[in-house]
């Protein structure tokens, strides 16, 4: 379709996003021994990778068919989509899901507002605002907070 490309030889995960959450994913997918691609737009985010990530970095646009397909999307079991971006992760969800048929798609949304629509949609969704507040108060009322 859009040319050749590696096909993985054992479960594939496949990571749109590598700031930090995209890379912690990637690092302890690759530590479990799967095949782990990761993509951003900036080329530059792979130098953040460390040494021992042995698996892929592709740059590419989150939502550009020709990328994700580079990127192994077809031979993906699961797909994050963690960027900075709700509306680019929202719409590289629904490609997964709805055009290349992943049954396990993730998403990182900072509203929270979302989640609901998504969730009917068969997405999986965090935002961590609202994972990191309520943590925050069960902190406090457990008297554990650092004075």
């Amino acid at each position: 379709m859009f040319g050749e490309r590696i096909r993985p030889s054992k479960e594939y995960i496949l990571i749109i996003g590598c700031g930090s959450l995209g890379r912690a994913l990637a690092c302890a997918m690759d530590d479990e021994g799967k095949e782990v691609c990761i993509m951003d737009k900036a080329k530059e985010s792979a130098v953040r990778l460390p040494e021992s990530f042995c698996g892929r970095f592709i740059e590419g646009d989150a939502v550009c068919l020709e990328d994700l397909f580079q990127a192994g999307i077809e031979d993906a079991s699961m797909v994050y989509v963690v960027t900075g971006s709700d509306s680019v992760n929202i719409m590289a969800a629904q490609i997964a899901r709805n055009m290349y048929g992943k049954q396990k798609v993730f998403c990182r949304l900072y509203d929270g507002e979302r989640s609901v629509v998504y969730r009917e949609m068969g997405i999986g969704t965090i935002y961590p605002s609202v994972k990191t507040t309520l943590r925050m108060n069960e902190i406090l009322e457990e008297g554990n907070a650092l004075a």
